[in-house]
């Protein structure tokens, strides 16, 4: 039997910065109208670019005490993206197991996951967040018939919320003293922020996960630092880079590539080898070691080195990470211009090949495919069952 996703809210990332006043918004909007007579499910759309903090903003509301006492039957969460591999049957399934108890006479064994989630909702007062939607169609097996539940879903594109009929929330930048905050924290400053700090922002665009970032950068270093910094990312040489990425997140590319710079020969390959992921999958011990071609203890330095530099996000358990979608299309796109590790350590870069035989994903480096018996013949290994 597959296994089906999680549904809880993931925990909320290190050094969150509060947002009052965004919270605000987005609770009022939520819990607006609540209780209506209404034939579907009410739809809230928390639009926005990428990086400016909307699965943040989101998380944080699950955790808001209103909105846990408005929902009594659950908060949960399915994460979709541009790549996910599980099929929606799986996930209405974990959302009927979550939400089933047993006074729930109405849903029969056998019944399709889908009778069952809309029979659910009927009597159910839940809210469903899912985050990161990049079509409509992520959103028709979440419509049923409900007065007191809602769905939530996060996404860039703007048109989406229309289409299915959502109630749309723009999701702000930063304001200028969260940004100040979001850098002070990750740059484990507690007085005032030196006078590079405003521009540094400012070099940002006010995006959350680019501040975090260059905060990461900057974490014990001297003052001097800081104008380095600054100068790096009005480089002419960034600027080349940035130019490599089309769309509204040149600030936030500017600041992972001055990041990946500061990284050694074998970090910085390690960070690039990275592209085979796929989104939301998180990269395991034996991934890394499988993709690294490292032993548990430069394994862990490497893992731990990404992680500090806000250049990977830790899961909650283990020692399992995971890349922000922006910074898998980083690391999956050429960068000319660059040094020349760095351009060589992205065509060794191995990529995932499936084993029809098998069912397995192998792991092999660039140009050298698995052979038929799904073994490739260099550095790889068995990175995860389908």
């Amino acid at each position: 039997m597959d296994e089906l996703p999680e549904v809880t809210v993931p925990p909320p990332p290190p050094n969150l910065v509060p947002r009052p006043e965004a919270l605000e918004a987005l609770r009022e909007k939520v819990l607006a109208n609540q209780g209506q007579q209404s034939y579907t499910i009410a739809l809230t759309a928390v639009e926005g670019m990428g990086g400016i903090g909307k699965t943040v903003l989101a998380q944080m509301l699950c955790h808001d005490p209103r909105i846990r006492k408005a929902f009594p039957d659950g908060i949960l969460w399915q994460t979709i993206g541009k790549e996910s591999e599980i099929k929606p049957e799986l996930r209405l399934r974990a959302i009927v197991e979550a939400l089933r108890r047993e006074t729930d006479k109405a849903v029969k064994p056998g019944m399709a996951a889908a009778d069952q989630y809309r029979l659910l909702m009927r009597d159910k007062a839940a809210l469903l967040v899912i985050d990161d939607v990049w079509n409509a169609d992520d959103i028709v097996p979440w419509l049923a018939e409900s007065t007191r539940s809602r769905v939530l879903f996060t996404t860039r594109d703007t048109s989406i919320g229309g289409v299915v009929g959502a109630e749309e929330h723009w999701a702000e930048q930063l304001s200028q003293l969260e940004a100040r905050n979001v850098l002070k924290k990750w740059a484990g400053v507690t007085a005032e922020l030196p006078p590079e700090g405003e521009e540094l922002i400012k070099e940002c665009g006010r995006l959350a996960l680019g501040i975090a970032i260059v905060g990461a950068m900057l974490r014990g270093k001297p003052k001097s630092f800081w104008q380095r910094t600054l100068d790096l990312l009005r480089s002419a040489e960034l600027d080349k880079v940035s130019a490599q990425f089309p769309g509204q997140h040149k600030s936030l590319f500017r600041a992972l590539h001055a990041s990946v710079e500061q990284l050694d020969d074998l970090q910085r390959e390690s960070y690039l080898a990275l592209a085979v992921l796929l989104e939301e999958m998180p990269a395991t011990p034996v991934i890394q070691q499988t993709l690294w071609g490292t032993d548990a203890s430069d394994t862990a330095e490497i893992r731990e080195r990404l992680i500090s530099l806000s250049l990977v996000q830790r899961e909650a358990v283990g020692e399992s990470f995971k890349l922000h979608d922006l910074q898998l299309d980083y690391v999956r796109r050429p960068v000319s211009g660059s040094g020349s590790a760095e351009s060589d350590s992205r065509r060794r870069a191995p990529q995932f090949t499936r084993d029809p035989e098998r069912s397995l994903a192998v792991c092999s480096p660039v140009g050298r495919p698995a052979d038929a018996s799904g073994e490739p013949p260099l550095r790889a290994g068995v990175c995860w069952q389908t």
